[in-house]
């Protein structure tokens, strides 16, 4: 009998090569509808009879922001590619709860984030011979989509890699996605990729992460420090550098955050305006900017209501805090992105894989990992010892 570990490493590899969807015009749309369309084929090959309660639990909450924002958007904005768009989500993360289960999640965050590394080396590649364009030195994303795309796919990757490789492993093919978020100038990216694997670095220990081992790794880490406090002004300029903290349209001169502050002011200005039922998805279709932050997004166009996905996420955050603290400490730096950058529920991957982590993670408690997965056939070793997730 086929088993979900035998197939659901496919899926990883598919959502590792979107990027290059990008090339084609629509792509995102397009690798949506065949996610859509294979995750259904092995849902029915698979056999999968129960539906997992997250899955009603984010079919609910759509349902809701679905009809809210038809009614508001009546009396404004109403473009029906927001719908689709939500629907698509929906339904695209409720497929991949219900398929990856706790014994194909390994194998599916593996090949995900190798092939997220073999995309930022091909994105490396086209640079380099002048296939996609720049400007003001900063490189587009696959297609002449925009850079921050780039750096998000590569963030939530990063966490991906980190769950399911072994460090050497894990840090080399860290590298190309480094580099390719630099020549896009993805701050963002560039921060939690590094972070990520400084987790990998401090915290990656054999068995469970106790109380114990975790202060050995940061007493580990205390010579870094000195040598932070001891040389921070070289440091720190290398940093500014990278980051672009100098730069007259980048950097520290165009405001909080880079001139987002601005944007989170409109966003709650307009929730303010209708705080119960907010403005509806058409709110950002006219002159208005997008929010730049999730939380704001939720707010503004479904006003209070919309605090009830975020609830509802807390909790699976919190039960994964409890059942392994190690994997919410890998996660952790991607929630960077979740304050900084331009997403909440669309056709970017970013969003849609941190909320399934989340949300898997959350559900999987008093369960074994036997350490092992089947990828493409093959068995693979991804920790070297016993992976324990309590209660």
């Amino acid at each position: 009998m086929i088993k979900s570990r035998d197939v659901v490493p496919y899926l990883g590899l598919l959502w590792g090569i979107l990027p290059l969807f990008y090339i084609i015009p629509g792509g995102n749309i397009i690798f949506y509808l065949l996610q859509i369309v294979v995750s259904l084929f092995l849902f029915l090959i698979l056999s999968k009879k129960a539906i997992p309660k997250a899955c009603l639990g984010i079919a609910g909450i759509g349902a809701v922001f679905f009809v809210q924002s038809g009614y508001m958007d009546a009396h404004q904005n109403f473009v029906l590619s927001n719908y689709l768009g939500l629907t698509l989500f929906v339904l695209n993360i409720s497929l991949l709860i219900s398929l990856v289960d706790r014994e194909s999640i390994l194998a599916f965050s593996r090949n995900f984030f190798i092939f997220s590394s073999v995309c930022a080396i091909i994105h490396i590649i086209f640079i380099k011979a002048g296939l996609i364009s720049g400007l003001w030195g900063r490189f587009s994303f696959f297609g002449g989509s925009h850079p921050n795309l780039g750096g998000e796919i590569f963030a939530i990757s990063a966490f991906a890699g980190a769950i399911s490789m072994k460090k050497s492993s894990f840090l080399l093919l860290c590298i190309p996605m480094l580099i390719s978020t630099y020549f896009m100038e993805t701050r963002t990216g560039m921060i939690v990729i590094g972070l990520t694997a400084l987790m990998k670095i401090i915290f990656e220990v054999d068995g469970e992460l106790t109380k114990s081992n975790l202060l050995r790794r940061i007493l580990l880490c205390m010579p870094i420090v000195i040598v932070i406090l001891l040389e921070g002004s070289l440091i720190r300029g290398a940093a500014e550098e990278i980051l672009l903290a100098s730069d007259p349209d980048r950097g520290l001169a165009t405001g909080f955050v880079s001139g987002r502050n601005y944007q989170w002011m409109q966003a709650w200005e307009s929730f303010t305006l209708h705080p119960w039922f907010g403005s509806g998805m058409g709110l950002y279709e006219d002159s208005m900017r997008g929010a730049h932050n999730p939380f704001l997004y939720s707010i503004s166009m479904y006003g209070v209501v919309g605090l009830i996905f975020w609830i509802w996420l807390g909790w699976y955050a919190y039960s994964l805090v409890k059942s392994n603290f190690k994997i919410f400490i890998f996660l952790l730096p991607s929630t960077l992105m979740l304050v900084l950058n331009d997403r909440f529920m669309n056709s970017n991957s970013f969003p849609l894989l941190f909320y399934f982590y989340v949300i898997q993670f959350g559900r999987f408690t008093s369960v074994h990992w036997n350490a092992e997965g089947t990828v493409l056939g093959r068995r693979v070793k991804f920790f070297r010892s016993r992976i324990r997730i309590r209660a």
